[in-house]
């Protein structure tokens, strides 16, 4: 099943970038719709059969590794999908370090 998330990005005429998200229990998210990492390229080959053309912005809560990170992209990639772009949460602003020039 590939539900509510590819009719609507279908129906939308793919003027939006697409965002998919990892939160903080590693859940995996396109736009509003949880996906299982498995069925992630699935989803987004469903959504455009010849390659997303569209923005795609990975959104990562920063307590998620950097290596669930680069799978996740890397499943996107696989889809077909090549314009990809991150974003970090971040609750607040970063810390300044000592020293740090």
């Amino acid at each position: 099943e590939m539900g509510g998330v590819t009719e609507a990005l279908k129906n939308s005429g793919d003027t939006e970038p697409l965002t998919i998200t990892i939160n903080g229990k590693g859940e995996i998210y396109i736009q509003e719709t949880q996906v299982e990492p498995d069925g992630l390229v699935d989803q987004l080959l469903a959504i455009g059969e010849n390659g997303y053309e569209q923005r795609i912005f990975v959104r990562a809560d920063n307590s998620i590794s950097y290596g669930t990170v680069m799978d996740v992209m890397g499943r996107i990639s696989s889809a077909g999908c090549s314009k990809v772009g991150l974003v970090t949460e971040t609750d607040t602003a970063p810390a300044s370090k000592p020293g740090a020039k």
